[in-house]
């Protein structure tokens, strides 16, 4: 990238980022987040051991819907990961903001950061 589209990113992030800091969730919420691959998001094989931990660098999108996680952003080998969030948490509601026809994936925003601990595992064929 040339440095004026460096230059851009970064300001763009930047922004981002105080815009999810400056709208903490109201309550505690359970989104969702589809993974195409768990080998290349947790470097894992694909049965993650419970309390395995990882940080997620960037900002982490996610769905209030379950079905919309599951349907778009799911594959074979990949995993459906249900996120419960606290209440004051930083994360953005974009789903208003963007393109109208993608509004009804529900995405939610959230800070780069986040640590996500394995707590269960269930294994399903619908994914």
């Amino acid at each position: 990238l040339a440095a004026s589209e460096r230059g851009a990113i970064i300001k763009l992030d930047q922004l981002l980022t105080g815009a999810i800091y400056a709208s903490p969730l109201p309550t505690d919420v359970t989104l969702y987040r589809g993974i195409r691959s768990v080998r290349e998001t947790f470097g894992l094989a694909f049965d993650p051991p419970i309390g395995h931990e990882s940080v997620f660098r960037g900002h982490f999108a996610t769905s209030v819907s379950e079905a919309v996680a599951r349907h778009e952003f799911t594959a074979d080998g990949g995993a459906l990961l249900e996120v419960n969030v606290r209440a004051r948490y930083p994360a953005l509601w974009v789903s208003a903001l963007g393109d109208e026809k993608f509004r009804y994936q529900g995405e939610v925003l959230i800070r780069s950061g986040l640590k996500c601990r394995v707590v269960a595992a269930r294994f399903t064929d619908y994914l």
